[in-house]
């Protein structure tokens, strides 16, 4: 879990440079891609002790916090005022 946060901790700011730059309705698709292929190799895990098992654990924390902010982006840049508010309430 500490690991997570530390590669997460260097990777968010280049991820919300990017944001700024390229449309997010482009991007969510891949973030969403990105989240089902770590999935995926989760479920495809034999040993749950191995290397291999803690990377794809990192890698699917990754790729749900790329979801999440590119999600927020959307929120936050291309919604009506109104409808930003409600859903940021729900």
């Amino acid at each position: 879990m500490i690991i997570s946060v530390v590669i997460s901790s260097f990777i968010l700011p280049f991820v919300g440079m990017f944001l700024d730059t390229y449309p997010a309705i482009k991007i969510v698709p891949l973030a969403f891609l990105f989240r089902c292929f770590t999935t995926y190799a989760f479920y495809l895990l034999n040993d749950p002790s191995s290397v291999w098992a803690y990377v794809v654990c990192v890698l699917m924390i990754v790729a749900t916090i790329l979801e999440s902010n590119t999600v927020d982006s959307i929120f936050s840049k291309n919604l009506v005022k109104e409808t930003r508010g409600m859903l940021c309430g729900l």
